[in-house]
């Protein structure tokens, strides 16, 4: 019995029907599953060298992008890694064109209805190739994936699947992979290594890198120290700036009162407003330094409420998740939420979608990322065990979840190095670490067949590694803070000089004024 909602059906049913029509058509992989598809005009020569315009659907899929006219005359297959580059155009003066730059030339579709939508995705997906990942010997989420919603049955792990091993017990699967199989010598070999048999771990080199970082780290710490003395004298010498410009102003307004009548009754009717001085404004000459903030980025595509996309960062922080604008680096609103009210995830139909939705069954977040699998492994990893149900809609791609060594391995999948067409230049190979994060998973729990000595070599290496990452993290926070103090101080310089100028030409002016009284 289907315990899903006969909308539900209804787009699976859709989504199947199209991506068997383009696998049918474009012979495609049968891996291929369209993501979106628009109504458009590809614009092609023809035999006798003139332009042709013909009205067909675009078809966007994690690898193509396809054209197919109508009546199936024409058709375009173009691979994301012919790709070179992609663009808005215009079109009889309208901007409702796409053009697509290839080594073999250009192609250009107009007549879009939704050209932003559709070219944001062919920008996503030609710099982040959907990626998944599987492990075999992890502790993984394996729960139900609807707790009390919809009834869903639990999902299988995807490899078991594409293996054709459904119905395993995973136990069964681990002594069969054990035993048999082309790993079988590998793991025997591994298994009866001895010390001599591995690389030595060099601690030596990380522990020397820490002891570098140390030294740099406390380095900083003494120029904090000497530039926040240095910003105490800046504030002293700006302020006896101020009060000698003001001596000067109440001089200059002596000499009016006794060099004629009209300044006697200028001082008569007019305030003396240097007679009390200047007043000492307490500043906070403590330089604040930042702590040090961890928190995993991916990059997505929003999908408003309107159904339109608009390119994001989803950013995983301790206590709450949110989008990040990539232009402004601010959050979006109203894109914020917190772990505690999220209720589950539902991985859509319609491929590479999935919905964050939250206890007061009223809001759910929407996006189409090439990292489902890693955003809905870190919300697992951030919230309460069982809270959140992993809900798999009918001939989606199912995976692991719920695990630390997927973290990272799940958010790899760039296609190329070139992220300057409209994301952040912070993106490393499809995952975001703006801040650098520690690791999650010890080098041992991979190699966890190797002798003592070696599993412990590689926790104290492990170790070091997460003391650098932490004495990095505060020599760049510290750095930064010398920098932004350094900009400070020549800005007081600056308005101290600015200052000292006006108080001279106005000295200059007075004494030439007080010499002409004699």
């Amino acid at each position: 019995m289907n315990a899903f909602d006969e909308r539900v059906m209804w787009k699976v049913d859709k989504m199947k029907a199209k991506t068997e029509s383009i696998r049918d058509v474009f012979g495609v992989p049968d891996t291929e599953y369209v993501i979106q598809d628009y109504r458009c005009s590809y614009r092609k020569i023809d035999t006798n060298n003139k332009q042709q315009s013909v009205s067909g659907k675009m078809y966007i899929t994690q690898n193509y992008v396809l054209f197919e006219g109508k009546k199936g005359i024409t058709k375009e297959a173009i691979a994301f890694y012919r790709i070179q580059g992609a663009s808005r155009s215009k079109h009889y003066g309208l901007g409702t064109a796409i053009e697509i730059d290839t080594e073999s030339g250009l192609y250009f579709f107009t007549s879009f209805l939704h050209r932003e939508e559709a070219f944001f995705l062919i920008q996503y997906l030609l710099q982040y190739q959907p990626t998944y990942a599987s492990i075999t010997d992890a502790q993984v989420d394996v729960s139900d994936n609807n707790n009390n919603e919809n009834e869903v049955d639990k999902e299988l792990d995807y490899t078991f699947k594409e293996l054709g091993l459904e119905g395993l017990d995973i136990e069964e699967e681990k002594e069969e992979e054990e035993d048999n199989g082309r790993w079988s010598t590998f793991i025997d070999t591994v298994g009866n290594a001895t010390v001599d048999d591995y690389e030595k771990v060099d601690l030596d080199t990380t522990k020397k890198a820490v002891q570098i970082a140390k030294d740099i780290r406390e380095v900083n710490a003494y120029t904090i120290e000497n530039l926040e003395k240095q910003d105490e004298i800046l504030d002293n010498i700006y302020h006896n700036t101020k009060e000698t410009k003001n001596n000067i102003e109440r001089s200059d307004r002596v000499i009016d009162g006794i060099s004629s009548w009209t300044g006697q009754v200028k001082n008569a009717v007019t305030p003396d407003l240097y007679k009390n001085g200047v007043k000492r404004k307490d500043n906070d000459n403590k330089i604040k330094v930042k702590a040090n903030i961890y928190f995993t980025d991916i990059p997505i595509l929003i999908k408003h409420p309107s159904d339109s996309f608009e390119p994001a960062v989803l950013r995983f922080a301790d206590d709450n998740l949110y989008c990040v604008d990539l232009i402004a680096g601010k959050k979006i609103k109203p894109y914020i939420y917190d772990y505690d009210k999220i209720r589950s995830i539902v991985i859509r139909a319609r491929h590479q979608h999935l919905d964050i939705r939250f206890n007061d069954n009223k809001d759910r977040f929407r996006c189409m990322s090439s990292f489902v699998q890693g955003i809905t492994n870190e919300v697992i990893l951030r919230t309460r065990s069982s809270q959140v149900s992993v809900i798999f809609e009918p001939g989606t791609k199912q995976f692991q979840y719920g695990s630390l060594e997927l973290r990272g391995q799940s958010t790899c999948g760039s296609r190329t190095n070139d992220i300057s067409k409209g994301f952040s230049s912070s993106s490393k190979n499809g995952f975001y670490t703006l801040q650098q994060n520690k690791q999650n998973v010890k080098t041992s729990q991979i190699l966890n067949r190797a002798p003592e000595e070696v599993i412990a070599d590689l926790d104290e290496n492990d170790e070091d590694i997460d003391i650098l990452i932490d004495v990095l993290a505060d020599v760049k926070n510290s750095t930064n803070a010398i920098n932004v103090s350094l900009e400070d101080s020549n800005k007081k310089i600056d308005k101290t000089l600015k200052n000292v100028h006006k108080a001279r030409d106005k000295l200059h002016k007075d004494n030439y004024r007080a010499k002409r009284l004699n």
